[in-house]
C-alpha cells in the first residue's frame, strides 16, 4: 500500500479509502518497524512516550520521564495488529516486548487516530451490561482489556500509548479518560515522533527510509528545514549605502530668486 499511495493511487489526501485511511497508515508504519532493528525502531519510539498524569487541577499533562516505560534488556518485538476482545472492542496493536528468556516485560497496546479523535462510546456487537459492561470511554475500555491480558497477568507491564497526528498532546480527550479511569498507565505519542525516528533509522535501513517518506508525504513530520536555497544576499550590511544605486547629480546652476518662473518674457 505505500507505494500505491506515494503514487496517488488512493487519491488525494487518500479521498477514495477515506474510512480505511487510519488501518493503512497504522499497518504499513508498524509492518515497516518490523524490519527495523529494534534498537533503531520500537525501542527509540518508545523512549519518546509521554507519560500523561492529572496535575493538581486535574487536567491531562504529557511529558517524557526519564526510564519510563523501562526498556532496558527488552530483546524481542512480538506485533500483533487488530486484537480483537468480544465486548471491548479492537485496538490497533499490540507489542509485547520480552527478555531474553523470552518473558514478557512490556505489554504495550496502541490506539493510533489519524483524522477522527478517540471512539467515546462501546462500539462492538456484542456489550455487556452490568458490573462487566465496559466503560464508553475508549482509552478506559482498552486499558481494562490490557490488564486482562495473559503476558500482564504473567507479570509484564501493562502500558497504553494513543497515537495522534497532534503536535502538541490533544489534552482534552487524555484528561477525559484519566479522570474516568486515574489509576492508568497512559502515554501520549505523535505520528512525528514515528517520522523522527524512522528518518535517523533512515540511511541504514530501507523500509525505514520508506516509512520516513511516507510519513513526510502525509505532512506528518517536524520542521527540517526548507527544500529551497537561500537567496543570495550582499556581504555587507550596508549595501543600500553603496555608490552605485544612486547617480551622481550636477550641482543646480539655474536662478536662484523666488520669482524666477515669472521669466523676462513679455507680460
Amino acid at each position: 500500500m505505500i507505494f500505491a499511495e506515494l503514487h496517488g493511487k488512493l487519491g488525494q489526501d487518500c479521498s477514495r479509502a477515506h474510512e480505511r485511511a487510519e488501518d493503512v497508515l497504522t499497518s504499513t508504519a508498524f509492518g515497516l518497524l518490523r524490519y527495523i532493528p529494534r534498537a533503531d525502531g520500537h525501542l527509540p519510539l518508545l523512549a519518546r512516550v509521554r507519560r500523561v498524569r492529572l496535575d493538581s487541577s486535574h487536567q491531562a499533562v504529557a511529558a517524557l520521564a526519564p526510564g519510563w516505560p523501562a526498556l532496558a534488556d527488552l530483546l524481542q518485538v512480538q506485533t500483533d495488529f487488530w486484537p480483537y476482545a468480544p465486548g471491548y472492542g479492537e485496538p490497533d496493536v499490540l507489542l509485547t516486548l520480552s527478555d531474553a528468556d523470552g518473558i514478557p516485560r512490556l505489554a504495550v497496546l496502541l490506539e493510533a487516530k489519524l483524522h477522527a479523535g478517540k471512539s467515546g462510546h462501546a462500539d462492538v456487537d456484542e456489550e455487556l451490561t452490568g458490573v462487566d459492561a465496559p466503560d464508553p470511554d475508549q482509552l478506559v475500555r482498552y486499558w481494562r482489556l490490557l490488564r486482562q491480558l495473559d503476558s500482564v497477568r504473567r507479570g509484564a507491564v501493562p502500558l497504553l500509548v494513543y497515537l495522534t497526528r497532534h503536535s502538541t498532546a490533544p489534552v482534552e480527550e487524555l484528561t477525559d479518560s484519566l479522570r474516568r479511569e486515574p489509576g492508568m498507565n497512559l502515554g501520549w505519542l505523535s505520528w512525528r515522533d514515528v517520522w523522527d525516528v524512522a528518518v535517523r533509522a533512515a540511511p541504514d535501513n530501507l523500509p525505514a527510509a520508506d516509512l520516513a517518506r511516507l510519513l513526510a508525504h502525509k505532512g506528518l513530520k517536524t520542521f527540517d528545514g526548507f527544500n529551497t536555497a537561500p537567496c543570495e544576499l550582499p556581504p555587507s550590511g550596508r549595501f543600500w549605502n553603496g555608490p552605485s544605486w544612486f547617480a551622481p547629480v550636477a550641482p543646480w546652476t539655474g536662478p536662484t530668486g523666488t520669482h524666477f518662473w515669472k521669466g523676462g518674457g513679455n507680460g
